[in-house]
């Protein structure tokens, strides 16, 4: 048999699921499990990373054992068919790789349609940071015909007249606004 001490270090990574069992007695009793099932530390540490690998809530004893048999013999020999979570088996450990990239002829740099080659040239050129850019070009912007610049004789004229405006609300009192 396994030591439990390391067997719950190894387990412990588990908690990471949402769902994992918090009361201290599940826990014990899944130490107790997996050391059973596993033949040494190496399988603990893989069944515990494919676990995390596969699942993001704990998926329970049964599907531990799934995952342990689909790559090794359990120590206690105790085989795991399918389960409602995996009823085909356990994903296969194989990554899945990207095909490869498929080769452009020489002079094609996105793609082989000359339309969608020229766009993507153009679009280059005018987003390119480095390239040297000629004089700015400013367009004239039309005046309005009917515009008067404001000038000192118009600022003194309005303030003339505020001025008078407020003499005359002290000559006639704060309630000359008002009707009766």
């Amino acid at each position: 048999m396994m030591n439990p001490v390391i067997v719950a270090e190894l387990v412990a990574e588990l908690t990471l699921l949402r769902f994992f069992p918090a009361d201290e007695d599940a826990r014990a009793a899944l130490v107790k499990l997996v050391g059973r099932m596993c033949s040494n530390e190496d399988q603990v540490s893989w069944l515990v990373q494919r676990v995390l690998s596969k699942c993001n809530e704990w998926p329970g004893p049964l599907v531990l054992r799934q995952f342990l048999c689909s790559r090794f013999k359990p120590a206690d020999g105790i085989e795991a068919g399918g389960t409602s979570m995996f009823p085909d088996g356990v994903p296969s450990e194989k990554q899945i790789e990207a095909p490869a990239l498929l080769a452009l002829p020489p002079g094609h740099v996105a793609a082989l349609d000359l339309q969608f080659e020229n766009a993507v040239r153009l679009l280059a050129e005018a987003k390119d940071l480095n390239r040297v850019r000629g004089p700015v070009k400013v367009q004239e912007v039309p005046t309005n015909p009917n515009y008067k610049p404001i000038t000192q004789a118009d600022i003194e004229k309005a303030v003339q007249e505020n001025r008078d405006k407020r003499a005359r609300a002290e000559l006639l009192g704060p309630d000359a606004g008002t009707v009766q």
